[in-house]
């Protein structure tokens, strides 16, 4: 006798959808994708996850320091920013943004023997500029949002 064929579980097509976190509501972005570059899969996911609740504690850890800086770096690998065409894909916030607020917090981290967030592992999940990368700290420098591109030497910001 034989058994009908088991349909594979549906897949999980990467979407790009509305952020809908409320402690990332206020990014220069609105639309994100899931599963993110943690691998959640969900807004629910993340907002259950440890990421998202060190997120909204760490400025009363820290006493105000680096914020918002930290949560908008944060944000950027919870939420990330969400590219269209050719097809959804996250855009990886660029690396540079990342080693800037780790320069500048990580005394604040040390000041209460807490080590740097595993999630905020800048050679891990941040991209290069010669890759194309989304600046999370463009707003707090009153820069263009957008997606920097290198190319030949030459900025593009779209």
């Amino acid at each position: 006798m034989l058994c009908p064929p088991l349909n594979p579980p549906p897949s999980t097509a990467a979407v790009c959808s509305e952020i809908n976190l409320g402690y990332c509501n206020d990014l220069d972005y609105s639309r994100t994708i899931f599963p993110n570059i943690l691998g959640q899969q969900s807004r629910h996911e993340v907002e259950s996850g440890a990421e998202y609740l060190l997120l909204s504690v760490i400025h009363g850890l820290l006493n105000g320091e680096c914020s918002p800086d930290i949560r908008l770096l944060g944000c950027s690998v919870l939420a990330p920013r969400c590219q269209d065409l050719p097809s959804p894909a996250p855009v990886k916030s660029c690396r540079s943004a990342c080693e800037a607020v780790r320069k500048g917090c990580g005394h604040a981290f040390e000041g209460i023997d807490m080590a740097w967030p595993y999630f905020l592992d800048c050679d891990r999940f941040f991209a290069g500029e010669q890759e194309g990368c989304h600046d999370p700290l463009a707003p707090l420098r009153g820069s263009p949002p957008g997606i920097v591109h290198v190319k030949n030497n030459l900025l593009n910001i779209q």
